[in-house]
């Protein structure tokens, strides 16, 4: 019986040891393996970039741009989603307070003005660093996903949401 208790005591200690082996390793893998290092990333140009034909010598110049964009949009963006949530609630509310609707959309719009200040910076750093036949292709394929024939928004979007659903935009 003693016997029987060690077997079982080893037993459990060993499913233990493993639980929690594998419980530290997975969050070490993900870092470690998973997740390339950033400067390699850095050196290849996205797939929008790819298909403008955009230099290794291009792309060391636009790089840092480029990552200065997405870092400070993303921080942007979640701004703005949590202003367009506070602005559904005052007016989801029971009585709308006027005074605070007005507030918190005119922080929105300031938002959005600046949001859209950087994209124009951001197309302004391009055209310095793309050939005139790549920026305009740039321009091309922007107006493509966002402006119908008519001059009016299409549904996808704007030049940070086609940076965004590029699949090389390593977003956060």
């Amino acid at each position: 019986m003693n016997r029987f208790k060690v077997c079982i005591l080893a037993l459990s200690l060993g499913f233990n040891f493993a639980f929690a082996g594998v419980w530290l390793w997975r969050p070490l893998s993900a870092n470690w393996i998973a997740q390339p290092n950033q400067a390699i990333l850095n050196q290849n140009p996205s797939s929008l970039h790819r298909r403008l034909e955009v230099t290794q010598e291009q792309w060391v110049r636009l790089s840092p741009l480029v990552d200065a964009f997405k870092m400070e949009s993303k921080e942007e963006r979640k701004k703005i989603g949590a202003l367009r949530c506070k602005l559904l609630d005052l007016l989801a509310a029971p009585v709308v307070d006027k005074k605070a609707v007005e507030s918190t959309q005119h922080q929105l719009c300031a938002l959005i003005l600046d949001m859209k200040k950087r994209t124009i910076n951001l197309l302004l750093g391009e055209k310095d660093v793309l050939s005139e036949q790549q920026y305009n292709a740039l321009i091309r394929e922007i107006r493509q996903r966002t402006c119908s024939e008519g001059g009016h928004s299409k549904k996808e979007g704007s030049f940070t949401r086609i940076l965004i659903n590029d699949p090389d935009f390593n977003e956060y």
